[in-house]
């Protein structure tokens, strides 16, 4: 989970793109990611700091290989991918249990995608 939450914050992807990514789109001789017909069927290439390869190359080498059938990078446990549900509601407990969360009367609280919209916010000038 953690390194997923690094993926969506430093890489900005949606949820259900990160979980798309097969072994073969994530290329970390050269830090990119090859995200496929994602939203309006559209591909595109994501560039990755050094830092956050660095995290996805420690998580390729001791990820879950037990019943992996499919290539998926993300796994749990069994092998099996990841399901956005599943990684919604281990997000929403998270959040929970370190009580982060919106005080400003906002119907939503914190999100994963909220994730990716922060990271857009990073990239502006000031």
């Amino acid at each position: 989970m953690r390194v997923l939450l690094l993926l969506l914050y430093g890489a900005g992807l949606r949820l259900s793109e990160a979980l798309k990514l097969a072994e073969t789109d994530v290329d970390l001789n050269d830090a990119v990611l090859h995200v496929r017909c994602s939203k309006f069927f559209k591909s595109r290439l994501v560039p990755v700091g050094p830092k956050l390869a660095q995290v996805l190359a420690d998580y390729a080498r001791q990820r879950p290989t037990a019943g992996a059938s499919h290539r998926r990078f993300f796994r749990c446990d069994t092998g099996a991918p990841l399901t956005c549900s599943s990684v919604q509601r281990v997000f929403q407990a998270l959040r929970r249990a370190a009580d982060v969360k919106r005080t400003d009367g906002a119907r939503y609280q914190p999100r994963l995608h909220d994730l990716r919209h922060y990271a857009d916010l990073r990239a502006m000038p000031s």
